[in-house]
């Protein structure tokens, strides 16, 4: 008797949440998982032949070894032109400053399945805390393919968003042995073309983009805030900052600042905000790394991000933002020879001053700027 054959999952991005969260619950419906990967040390790590995910869920902690997997090095061979053809969802978890050369890169593939399977419609699930990519991703095909392509594209290949809310760790995306926390689904924009009701933790709503902004805002927003002034005055796990008295009060306050904000801007009742953001309360005591939660402060700090964008509502609805702005100006104060983007943030504070680069990176208002200067300036 032959046996029905396996829907498949291509997982772009085989870092910590492409492993931890994405692999691990496609394997666990007995999907079948490919990786790809650009840094091939991921690939060769990942074809050693398994991985561990510790999973942290309301009442238990248990451990998982993920095996039955394949791995593609780089989405430009011809491995993976297949495996991209016979697929049935593709999951992209990458940095959002990765998505340009992904889209660029899987133009032959996607004409491939244009010409050898015209028929079939298939959904690219973007898994990033960046918002308004969409749009953009498409604008960036339509400038690498024809209009013929593109036509198809437009009624085959649907580009969706969604909303992170499981934080995964490990000590590198090279890792084998991943930390999930498993509390709160993947929100993924609707609709799509194939059947999760099968996977864990996957569930797909309307209105995205708004509940994006809240959950950005309200749930990274003051995590940003408190591992920005973890990593000020020393601490390497959020647990330690949570359980300081100045940092409590000021993430409460940076809280109450956004809620507001919030509030007004995106008109949402406190049960419609509580459903995207609440999470178990006995799982929000979690050991993470502040470097993880404050790394790339240049994006985490920008006009739209998880705590500009707050005080722009908050500019733009006259109410007040103090904390949120003592919060970015810790976020200027951040260091860590680790990360690329702090590095680079200040060398540019040195180069420019922090004003001029409070400015050009925030793209806030100058008497914004200035407020914000001013708390950088006390610290």
């Amino acid at each position: 008797m032959s046996s029905e054959k396996k829907p498949s999952v291509v997982i772009i991005g085989a870092g910590r949440l492409g492993k931890g969260f994405i692999g691990e619950v496609f394997d666990k419906a007995n999907w079948q998982v490919i990786f790809v990967d650009k840094c091939i040390k991921v690939v060769e790590e990942l074809r050693t032949g398994s991985y561990k995910v510790r999973i942290t869920g309301e009442k238990e902690v248990s451990t998982r070894e993920v095996s039955n997997y394949q791995t593609i090095y780089s989405i430009g061979s011809k491995e993976f032109e297949k495996a991209f053809l016979e697929s049935n969802l593709v999951m992209i978890p990458v940095y959002p400053e990765d998505l340009d050369e992904v889209f660029t890169d899987l133009v032959p593939s996607i004409q491939k399945m244009y010409e050898e399977d015209s028929n079939k419609k298939i959904d690219l699930v973007l898994l990033t805390n960046q918002i308004g990519l969409v749009e953009k991703l498409y604008g960036l095909l339509q400038l690498n393919v024809t209009k013929e392509l593109y036509d198809w594209i437009q009624d085959h290949l649907f580009i969706r968003d969604s909303i992170i809310r499981r934080s995964t760790d490990a000590s590198s995306n090279t890792s084998l042995n991943i930390h999930s926390i498993a509390i709160a689904s993947l929100l993924i924009e609707k609709p799509i073309h194939v059947s999760l009701k099968n996977v864990d933790w996957m569930e797909t709503v309307g209105e995205v983009q708004k509940l994006k902004k809240l959950k950005l805002f309200m749930m990274n927003g003051p995590h940003a805030a408190e591992a920005f002034m973890g990593k000020y005055k020393g601490y390497n796990d959020i647990l330690d900052a949570q359980n300081d008295s100045e940092i409590a009060v000021l993430v409460e306050k940076v809280t109450n600042e956004i809620y507001s904000a919030c509030k007004v801007e995106f008109d949402l009742d406190t049960e419609k905000i509580n459903s995207i953001i609440k999470l178990p309360e006995e799982n929000q005591n979690m050991h993470d790394s502040t470097f993880r939660i404050a790394f790339d402060p240049i994006r985490k700090l920008a006009i739209e991000d998880r705590l500009c964008g707050p005080i722009m509502l908050a500019e733009k609805n006259k109410l007040n933002h103090i904390y949120l702005d003592k919060a970015v100006a810790y976020g200027f104060k951040y260091y860590d020879k680790e990360d690329p983007n702090a590095v680079k943030l200040q060398e540019e504070i040195k180069g420019k001053g922090i004003f001029s680069t409070v400015q050009s990176v925030t793209g806030l208002e100058d008497n914004v700027v200035c407020r914000i200067v001013e708390e950088y300036e006390k610290l």
